[in-house]
């Protein structure tokens, strides 16, 4: 991690579990190389973390945020293609974190992820685009990155100006 996303990172006090790096085969999955950007916001280290090294397997930018108002803080500063939000989390629960996202999002729409261990939402009227339950898997987290990728627009050719 660089030291822009410390401040999207977990307190030094919470980094209590070990680092690990997970690696997935191109036999496994198609695409395995996503180059797309993700906030996993979570208030549990190691689902965090585990979050992490999925993500970053399959070749995404990960940055992490202990709460939602980490995350809507996080949000503030950068564009993130999908943000996967623990639905119970202290100082701000996940569901209103991303109400208020939804809110001030513009044109571009980013992919707003419920991740939860229980009680999953009866709805996603929150605004969330879809549910992955805990603990979260290479194959569920590739098959969403598919579907994130397939609904983005193309990356203009080079020299191409962006709409």
């Amino acid at each position: 991690m660089t030291d822009s996303e410390d401040e999207l990172d977990a307190p030094a006090g919470d980094a209590v579990c070990s680092e690990f790096s997970l690696a997935v085969l191109p036999d496994d999955f198609s695409a395995p190389d996503f180059h797309l950007s993700v906030l996993v916001a979570d208030d549990h280290p190691t689902h965090r973390r585990c979050a992490q090294a999925i993500f970053e397997a399959l070749g995404c930018h990960v940055f992490l945020a202990v709460s939602g108002a980490a995350a809507l803080h996080a949000c503030s500063l950068r564009r993130f293609d999908v943000v996967v939000m623990d639905r119970h989390m202290p100082d701000g629960h996940g569901d209103e974190a991303v109400r208020r996202l939804r809110r001030r999002e513009g044109k571009v729409r980013r992919t707003f992820v419920a991740c939860c261990s229980s009680d999953p939402p009866r709805d996603l009227s929150a605004g969330y685009d879809v549910l992955a339950p805990k603990p979260l898997t290479v194959a569920a987290a590739a098959d969403l990155l598919r579907r994130v990728a397939a609904l983005a627009p193309p990356e203009p050719a080079p020299g191409e100006p962006r709409s």
